[in-house]
């Protein structure tokens, strides 16, 4: 997909953090891992043990809820790790040859994972004020910088950083035009996902909920800047990696911003929310939930 001079990259699968330990199997190959995440496509893990791309696996664990699940995968790709970490190396994983049962579990398991995280993040709002999250909002770049970069890093945030990059937290050090282009898109897609999941859930009908909105329009506005901006910078992976990934945070907000705010007798028919709903409709061809 190009969006005015930009190639977007097919959706990657949403990933849901899940940490049981499992055991991987091949001829000559058995070995404990640790599971990272796992998505509709397939599981990310640690391992102590160097495994090539295009290796086919066993994966075997047992969840709490589901049972045993003992899916076919492969590995696709390395993840980087930093040096003294506990694993050396981080795999990212493909489903293979689901047998039916599988497929089930593993979209049981989906749906068990993405309630949890909703709920997660429902009460993690909860202990954050309306007027602190505008002002999170309004701060931006500058927030997330001084997140990233503090000793006593706040765990409080830490479902909204936790996708982070490790280029995009080193280009919070460097000043070059290139890092600079990541910072901005990095806090773009920090805040976008604070607004994905602050916006159904902060009041509509008083002067702060007005604000919030207010800030999430002009969010939104920044969000379609910085994409149309960050052309300039498509020669490097790492910008086209970040912008891809705002791209499709974006369409995702755009869908929860119509929700809340399509039908608002105070905010429905401002001029604001008739152009986000157009650009909505435009760019999202999914029907809405």
């Amino acid at each position: 997909m190009e969006v005015k001079g930009i190639l977007i990259n097919k959706r990657a699968s949403k990933r849901y953090t899940y940490l049981p330990q499992a055991r991987i199997e091949a001829p000559n190959l058995s070995q404990s891992v640790q599971v990272r995440d796992v998505s509709h496509s397939g599981i990310q893990f640690f391992s102590n043990l160097l495994i090539r791309n295009k290796t086919p696996l066993i994966a075997t664990w047992k969840d709490t809820t589901i049972g045993n699940l003992v899916p076919f995968i492969m590995v696709v790709r390395k993840i980087d790790q930093e040096p003294g970490m506990t694993f050396r190396y981080c795999y990212g994983s493909q489903f293979v040859n689901l047998r039916q049962e599988t497929k089930l579990n593993i979209q049981k398991l989906l749906i068990q994972n993405k309630k949890e995280e909703e709920e997660a993040n429902k009460n993690l709002i909860q202990k954050i004020t309306v007027t602190s999250l505008i002002s999170i909002i309004k701060q931006g770049r500058s927030f997330l910088q001084n997140l990233l970069t503090a000793s006593d890093t706040t765990k409080l945030f830490h479902r909204f950083t936790r996708d982070i990059k490790e280029y995009e937290i080193k280009s919070f050090g460097a000043t070059d035009d290139i890092s600079q282009q990541i910072q901005k898109l990095t806090a773009l897609n920090f805040n976008c996902n604070l607004l994905n999941v602050a916006i159904p859930m902060v009041p509509k009908n008083n002067a702060q909920g007005f604000e919030f909105y207010k800030e999430a329009v002009n969010k939104i506005e920044q969000i379609n800047g910085g994409i149309v901006e960050a052309r300039k910078y498509m020669d490097s992976p790492f910008a086209t990696e970040s912008v891809n990934r705002l791209f499709y945070n974006k369409l995702e907000l755009l869908q929860t911003f119509v929700e809340a705010y399509e039908s608002d007798s105070e905010t429905g028919k401002s001029e604001p929310v008739k152009k986000i709903v157009e650009e909505y409709k435009r760019t999202s061809p999914k029907p809405r939930r």
